[in-house]
């Protein structure tokens, strides 16, 4: 692919997603942690490698601020590692995949229209709904998942662990939806470098990113998550919202800003859940978190990502659905208990 003559057209999304008055960079928290054998855990726990999910304290963080115009997560993180001076590198391994046919494209386009089509009805319980206007604080809160310094996760958690942040993710935020809510979507983004032949080892400032949308249910499992992630790349559906983020092509910008208006107030999604993969980092002791893009339409921003053998999430919340600080970091703590419920049982 050759970035030189390719526009980011993606990046026009968030132009003018900003222009309405959204707030559009990508937000990375950062500290410097002391040793897991001194801090993280007690005796007992590093007796037992117990592996388990907690809450970190969002005022020991520093920030970290990256224009989605110039490129996406993984650009931000490069970014990051050069202007703080360390080393970081993607561990994903390269899989590079045939875009799907013109038939299947077609038969994509449709599908996603219907997964994406507007819906009036807010799926947020009435409380909320009042609340859903303009205001200017939005919140997040921080979590890890972590372990003792022998024992590491098994292999069938490493596998499926998108899908158990996911699972668990939905279950908590139910209790603030309408008990009726149907269907309850949710942006999956995917990285695009593979599918457009470029290696995850590339950074250069572009928005490699396209995602698919996740139906859920009240009785979504970790198996049954797991299930629709895997189902939804192998139909490669994020082609066709790979279309769609770049109408820029075919429409004047000013007709762009048109579509976000109506998609920013009936689209009515959940939110986004983006998984930045896993990554190395020289400097040992830095613990990084990112936090997901929320929109109006879109009001939850949940991020994880592997860092240096720990995983990292994160909660952030649009400040037009009106939740305080105290009530995102219940949330936060109900995503966290929900997860070590899972552990438990995989241990």
């Amino acid at each position: 692919m050759n970035l030189q003559r390719k526009t980011d057209y993606v990046a026009q999304w968030f132009r003018v997603y900003r222009a309405l008055g959204e707030k559009t960079d990508i937000k990375f928290k950062y500290k410097n942690k002391p040793s897991i054998e001194s801090s993280e855990f007690s005796e007992e726990e590093n007796t037992a490698h117990r592996l388990r999910a907690k809450f970190c304290n969002p005022n020991e963080f520093q920030n970290y601020k990256y224009s989605h115009e110039k490129g996406d997560g993984s650009c931000g993180i490069s970014s990051m590692a050069k202007d703080l001076g360390f080393e970081a590198h993607n561990l994903r391994t390269d899989h590079f995949r045939r875009p799907p046919g013109l038939i299947k494209f077609l038969l994509l386009q449709l599908e996603f229209l219907w997964r994406t089509r507007f819906l009036k009805a807010s799926i947020w319980k009435t409380s909320r709904q009042n609340q859903y206007i303009d205001q200017t604080e939005d919140h997040f809160a921080l979590g890890s998942i972590v372990w003792g310094p022998i024992r590491l996760p098994n292999k069938e958690f490493e596998k499926t662990w998108n899908a158990l942040l996911f699972a668990t993710l939905d279950r908590s935020i139910r209790p603030y939806l309408v008990p009726q809510a149907d269907p309850v979507r949710w942006w999956i983004p995917v990285n695009m470098r593979n599918d457009l032949g470029v290696s995850n080892s590339d950074t250069r400032e572009f928005n490699f990113v396209s995602n698919f949308t996740l139906i859920s249910s009240p009785e979504l499992t970790v198996e049954t998550a797991h299930k629709l992630i895997v189902e939804s790349l192998a139909r490669q559906r994020h082609w066709a919202t790979w279309w769609w983020q770049n109408l820029g092509r075919w429409i004047p910008e000013h007709w762009l800003q048109k579509v976000a208006q109506i998609h920013l107030v009936n689209s009515h999604y959940a939110g986004a859940f983006s998984n930045l993969g896993r990554w190395s980092c020289s400097q040992k002791d830095l613990q990084v978190h990112f936090l997901v893009n929320t929109l109006k339409s879109h009001p939850i921003g949940a991020g994880a990502i592997w860092w240096n053998n720990q995983v990292n999430i994160s909660l952030h919340i649009h400040p037009s659905l009106g939740f305080s600080k105290e009530e995102t970091e219940q949330i936060m703590l109900a995503w966290i208990e929900n997860i070590n419920s899972i552990l438990e049982q995989i241990e």
